[in-house]
Order: C-alpha cells, then sequence, then structure tokens
C-alpha cells in the first residue's frame, strides 16, 4: 500500500491519486457517509450521514502502462477475495460468495464510472476469466455481487485477486514480452443493494501492479499505518502480520 505503481498509466488524467500510486485507504473500516473526504462531502452533502453502508462490492481496473506493444496479450485474472476482520470477534470471514465476473469499458482519461460501453471476459480453462485490452481504453470490472457486512463492526478489509498475462490466440505470436499492463483492485461500500445514480468514495484501493506470466496476487487492505488516508481507517501492518486473513 505504500508503493507507487510499477509504470505510468497510459492516458490517464494525473489529476487523479490512482494515477501515480500509492494505495488510498479512503472510507477503510468506518463504512459511513461521515467518513468520506472532503470532495465527497461538498459534492453529495446528502450522503454524509452517520447512517452504515452494510453492502460491499470488490472490483478491478486493468491498465496500459506506457511503452506497451502487445497485440495477442490477454488479461487472466482468479481467485477474487474479500476478507472482513470483526471489531467484536477480531476473526477474518470471507464475505464474497459470486465467482461471476461483469465491467465496463472506459475511456483512459475518464473517472471510471460513468462508462455505458459493457466488457467481456473469456472463461479460461485454466482457471478463471480473461479479457483483451482495448486501444484508448481501460476495463474496469466487479466481482460477483454486492454483500450484505455489518458496517458498525468491521475492523479491517482485505481484496485481493490472482492476475497474469495470457495469449489471445493461441496461433498467434507470444508477444508478452512486449506487454505492459496492469491490474489494480479495490471495492466500495453501498447503502443498499438498490442500484445508485450517484459516485461512491472507494474503500481503499491498491497500486497498480505490473503483470507478468505468472500468477501474482494484487492486494488491498486498509492498514492505518501504510498508504495514503483520505480519510482513511483501519488496522495497523503489525496487526495484519499477528493475524492475517485464512488464505486457502
Amino acid at each position: 500500500m505504500s508503493k507507487l505503481n510499477d509504470l505510468t498509466l497510459k492516458g490517464v488524467d494525473l489529476k487523479y491519486g490512482f494515477a501515480k500510486g500509492p494505495g488510498y485507504v479512503i472510507m477503510g473500516n468506518d463504512p459511513r457517509g461521515t467518513n468520506t473526504p472532503d470532495w465527497y462531502k461538498s459534492s453529495y452533502p446528502y450522503m454524509v450521514t452517520n447512517s452504515y453502508w452494510n453492502y460491499l462490492l470488490p472490483w478491478f481496473v486493468h491498465f496500459e502502462g506506457e511503452g506497451n506493444a502487445a497485440t495477442n496479450t490477454r488479461i487472466q485474472m482468479r481467485n477474487m477475495k474479500v476478507y472482513v476482520k470483526s471489531r467484536s470477534s477480531g476473526k477474518w470471514t470471507q464475505v464474497n460468495k459470486s465467482q461471476s465476473v461483469g465491467g465496463i469499458i472506459c475511456g483512459q482519461d475518464s473517472n471510471y464510472y460513468h462508462c455505458p460501453q459493457s466488457g467481456e471476459v473469456r472463461t479460461e480453462s485454466s482457471g478463471g476469466v480473461s479479457s483483451l485490452p482495448q486501444r484508448g481504453y481501460n476495463f474496469h470490472g466487479w466481482w460477483g455481487s454486492r454483500e450484505h457486512v455489518n458496517g458498525p463492526d468491521i475492523a479491517a478489509v482485505m481484496i485481493t485477486l490472482q492476475a497474469r498475462l495470457v495469449l489471445h490466440a493461441s496461433n498467434g505470436v507470444d508477444d508478452r514480452s512486449k506487454a505492459r499492463y496492469l491490474v489494480q483492485v479495490g471495492g466500495d461500500y453501498y447503502p443498499s443493494d438498490a442500484s445508485t445514480d450517484f459516485v461512491l468514495p472507494a474503500i481503499g484501493i491498491s497500486r497498480a501492479k505490473l503483470l507478468t506470466n505468472d500468477w501474482q496476487s494484487i492486494s488491498m487492505t486498509t492498514l492505518s499505518d501504510y498508504g495514503k488516508q483520505e480519510p482513511g481507517g483501519g488496522i495497523t501492518s503489525a496487526e495484519l502480520r499477528a493475524n492475517p486473513p485464512p488464505f486457502d
């Protein structure tokens, strides 16, 4: 959460914090409208209440990095998991259940919210799904559906995803060595499971990590002593090391 993005993100407006990194802890472990950034409070004052937002949805974004020259390379993903640590018990629980994947295609310089074009994924025989990057666009997707959480009892949230590079056409040129693709993960709290027509600030966002041919994990944790707090809230890195989620 403290490192910057591995590469410059092609076409992304530098006014956005995620354009450079590091990871951000935004709503963190306090899912209420009162625990949102100043820009959100001024834009959506009617959302600034002490009511807890008791739904959560994990998401990811695929980025093209500067210097990319691949055209036959896809991004494969699997095993997106969301763990929530309970304040009362201290235990971590995996809260997401569905392995369905949806998404939208967004212009690289957009805000990644109002994007009308649906993204497409391909089921892979080796597990998970993959997407083919489109020139000038990035894929912003989500895993499963909104899951109910107990807002007042959230001590921390961890969101993790595995990703790697694979070929688009198996009989085509293997240009994965020329690929400069990155993945970022995060999640959003929701006030309810009803549809929304307004922007939501994230729980937190990871830095953008450069992909290779090998599986690697991209993760976001609501840490209080790493990343940029905006306004933030979570556990310390020492607490995480002493009591990590129950990974498979």
